[in-house]
């Protein structure tokens, strides 16, 4: 009996990205500044190979200069069929300028 010799691939899973893209006022306009106590929207996109993943619930967190995550922020939106989450915060009162991080994680790296 003849038969081949042993040969492997490797296989790779696909590769996920989690994006927060931008952010928007109430009225949809692309911001980079709000005012204190003003309700704003964080928009983003979750993809798997460049590819829509669709249904899927995404956390946000706003969180410290390093990423670090606040868990009392948590906020969640499910994905639509482009792939695209967009979460409410509001805006926190203030005395001087100051610079918010927001993170993005799907359920399975949810903090």
């Amino acid at each position: 009996m003849t038969k081949s010799g042993i040969k492997s691939i490797t296989v790779e899973p696909a590769e996920e990205s989690l994006t927060i893209d931008h952010f928007e006022d109430a009225a949809g306009n692309t911001i980079t500044t709000i005012e204190e106590n003003k309700v704003f929207y964080i928009v983003g996109y979750y993809k798997k190979d460049d590819e829509p993943m669709a249904n899927k619930t995404v956390y946000v967190y706003q969180t410290d200069v390093s990423g670090n995550p606040d868990l009392t922020t948590e906020t969640s939106d499910t994905t639509d069929s482009t792939g695209k989450f967009t979460v409410s915060y509001t805006a926190p009162s203030v005395t001087t300028s100051t610079e918010l991080y927001f993170r993005a994680y799907s359920a399975d790296q949810k903090p």
